[in-house]
């Protein structure tokens, strides 16, 4: 894939299984969950913005650009809709969410192999990952269509399009800290 690459992390959410927390922005081993997946994918990418919708200030602090849903209700398709203005003409978007913490040092390289202009998911032995995924340039085209027939799933849209699911072998990489108890429960590195 010989496409430069930027970087959405998807901030953008209510945090209702947090109690209404801003996800990204809660604390994980002394740094915030955001912070955690931007320091992974910061080196690996050549453009890194943030999609969110509360604490602007807060998100803009850790030096990167900050992208809003242009409305609400649609989901982390929004995020991915407020990017297209500021996406670089011939870039691919990888979209990763702000809760994995974990990311593989080799998610962009896997990501990135091969020569076809299919959309990349992630996936591990245990799920796949819906939104850690990579969109060749022009891949996001319809979006806005979708959008306007009431589409909010990306598994709705990457299905509709060319896609391939790329295999990780540790499920534990792509932990998704979801709840105070994932919080609480998920061991720090050493």
């Amino acid at each position: 894939m010989p496409w430069p690459l930027t970087a959405l992390v998807l901030a953008g959410g209510e945090g209702r299984r947090m109690h209404g927390r801003d996800k990204g922005l809660l604390t994980w081993c002394g740094r915030p969950l955001v912070a955690w997946v931007l320091a992974r994918v910061a080196e690996q990418a050549d453009a890194v913005l943030v999609s969110a919708n509360r604490h602007l200030a807060d998100y803009r602090a850790l030096g990167h650009p900050v992208v809003s849903d242009p409305r609400p209700g649609l989901g982390p398709l929004g995020g991915l809709l407020s990017a297209l203005p500021h996406l670089p003409a011939g870039h691919a978007l990888l979209t990763l969410p702000c809760d994995t913490p974990r990311l593989p040092a080799d998610l962009v390289a896997r990501l990135r192999a091969g020569e076809d202009a299919a959309i990349r998911v992630a996936r591990d032995p245990e799920r796949v990952h819906w939104l850690l995924a990579l969109y060749p340039p022009g891949a996001l085209a319809g979006l806005d269509d979708y959008l306007a027939a009431g589409g909010r799933s990306v598994q709705g849209f990457i299905r509709a399009r060319p896609h391939r699911l790329v295999p990780f072998p540790d499920p534990e990489a792509f932990a998704n800290l979801n709840t105070p108890a994932d919080l609480e429960a998920l061991p720090c590195p050493r």
